[in-house]
C-alpha cells in the first residue's frame, strides 16, 4: 500500500476510534477480529470474500480491510 492511501487509512481509523470514543488499536482488533471470524466461517462464500480483499500476506490487514471497502463503495457509486 503507497503511504497516501496509509495515511488516508490510518486517518480513517483514526476518525473511527474518535466516533466511537476507543482508542484506534481498539478498532483495530475489532476488524482483525471480524477478518478471523470471516476467514474461519463455515460458509465458502464468505471465505471467498474475505480471501478476495487484495492483502500482502496470509490474511489481510485491518488496513487492507478499510482500503478495499472504500475503493468498493467508491466503484459501486460510480456505476449508479
Amino acid at each position: 500500500m503507497d503511504s497516501k492511501k496509509l495515511r488516508i487509512v490510518e486517518e480513517t481509523l483514526r476518525q473511527i476510534a474518535e466516533r466511537e470514543g476507543v482508542a484506534a488499536d481498539e478498532v483495530r482488533e475489532n476488524i482483525r477480529a471480524a477478518i478471523a471470524a470471516g476467514m474461519s466461517s463455515p460458509s465458502p462464500f464468505v471465505q471467498e470474500y474475505w480471501k478476495s480483499i487484495p492483502h500482502e500476506d496470509g490474511e489481510p490487514t485491518p488496513e487492507e480491510v478499510i482500503l478495499h471497502l472504500a475503493e468498493e463503495a467508491r466503484r459501486r457509486m460510480q456505476t449508479e
